[in-house]
């Protein structure tokens, strides 16, 4: 029976319109038009088919003309169908043919494709190999679009040391542009310094995103692990944190090491000495204070920890819905995936242009606080660490519980509407 012989019931689910049972000739275990490994598991006289799912909490499926219930684990992401076995056969293969027109996932999409699955009887929790050979043009397509969250065919080791170089990089790029403005007057506009910024967060996802997903940032690790469990377990979380610190340590060294004798020149010209109050206008190129200390007009302007917090909240909550928003694949004018990094770099330039002046809009803890170490072992000492106001915590804590209150309210707001969308034009394209 082909896949496309399968009768549509719209009863059912639209994500998942049938699992189908068919006997083919004996045929060694393999995966035919898919990418990543898939797991089968046989276990007596059933079946259980598991896919990556996504807010689906139950599921019905058709297994020939028998109704099965799926049911969707939200902890380990897989939809899971108790399927029975076919009569007995002289073939000793067993094939289960799922048609999905609209069943997508944050790991996985499948556009209106057909993928079988062949399985000797006698194997037991078996994990799958991609075919050898791509599929031909006309064969099913299946495209990876976890774009910004933990890739799964790296080790955690080499998925730590791309979010290391990824967060070096973002540090290089930025706290450069700014140590540059700062001690040269180079791009000394807000709209520049931003500009530079933006490429550089793009530039730095581009070169790690097929490794570790390109998070970069210990807030958008910290909300992926809580509204995205099954793509980034937490159990990464403290090596991805840890290894993002380090990368803004190195870069930030670099920094200093390139910057180190312009700031010298800087403060003898000007007779500041480093480590006094007054050095605070070297050292914010290392590290963020409220308000800017080199922006004269607001130098009179009193910001509180209270309120600097809440930019800081306010800025990464905004950052992490373009994030999800941007990388969710039902998005239909998100069409070139190249370009996202790209978006989601304008989105920090941005952010900076109308921020930077209340609290240097740091939004990235690993940014701060990683160059901020370095000017404080530089000999910035206290006005580093703690800072001027001891707020030196507020652009680690701030955009901590802005990123996670960003995915809130995109999952609240714009997912659901999403998902009925897809349910919608999967149901008008089946009639």
């Amino acid at each position: 029976m082909r896949s496309s012989d399968a009768s549509h019931d719209s009863s059912f689910p639209p994500r998942v319109d049938a699992l189908h049972q068919h006997v083919l000739s004996d045929a060694p275990y393999r995966v035919d038009a898919v990418a990543p490994p898939q797991r089968i598991r046989l276990t007596g006289f059933s079946a259980v088919f598991e896919r990556y799912c996504n807010h689906l909490a139950n599921a019905v499926c058709t297994f020939g003309s028998v109704s099965v219930r799926c049911e969707c684990d939200q902890n380990a992401g897989t939809l899971q169908c108790e399927v029975p076995h076919a009569p007995p056969s002289p073939s000793n293969t067993l094939s289960l043919v799922a048609k999905i027109d609209d069943f997508q996932t944050p790991l996985l999409q499948l556009k209106t494709s057909t993928v079988v699955v062949h399985a000797h009887r006698a194997l037991t929790d078996a994990i799958a190999s991609p075919p050898p050979t791509p599929p031909p043009p006309c064969a099913p397509h299946l495209r990876l679009i976890d774009r910004f969250y933990s890739r799964r065919n790296a080790s955690l080791l080499h998925q730590c040391i791309a979010e290391c170089i990824g967060t070096m990089l973002i540090v290089i790029f930025g706290v450069g542009s700014v140590c540059a403005a700062v001690v040269s007057e180079a791009q000394t506009g807000l709209w520049q310094i931003a500009v530079v910024w933006g490429f550089g967060v793009a530039l730095a996802i581009l070169a790690t995103n097929s490794v570790s997903g390109s998070h970069l940032n210990p807030a958008v690790s910290l909300a992926f692990a809580i509204f995205r469990p099954h793509a980034f377990p937490a159990s990464k979380l403290l090596p991805y944190w840890i290894a993002q610190y380090m990368g803004g340590i190195l870069g930030g060294a670099l920094n200093l090491l390139m910057f180190g004798p312009a700031f010298a020149n800087f403060e003898a010209v000007n007779q500041i000495e480093r480590g006094s109050p007054r050095s605070v206008l070297t050292a914010r190129a290392f590290g963020e204070y409220f308000p800017d200390p080199g922006n004269e007009l607001l130098s009179t302007l009193s910001v509180n920890p209270a309120f600097a917090m809440m930019v800081e909240a306010w800025g990464t909550a905004i950052l992490m819905f373009v994030i999800l928003a941007l990388t969710d694949h039902r998005h239909k004018l998100i069409k070139a995936q190249e370009m996202i990094p790209f978006y989601i770099g304008f989105t920090v330039s941005v952010l900076i242009s109308l921020y930077a002046p209340l609290t240097q809009a740091g939004w990235n803890p690993a940014r701060d606080f990683g160059p901020r170490v370095v000017a404080a072992l530089a000999g910035w000492s206290s006005v580093a660490i703690p800072g001027p106001k001891n707020g030196f915590w507020i652009y680690i804590i701030g955009p901590k519980i802005g990123a996670p209150i960003g995915a809130l309210l995109y999952d609240l707001l714009i997912h659901p509407g999403l998902s009925k969308h897809a349910a919608a034009s999967s149901s008008t394209a089946s009639s």
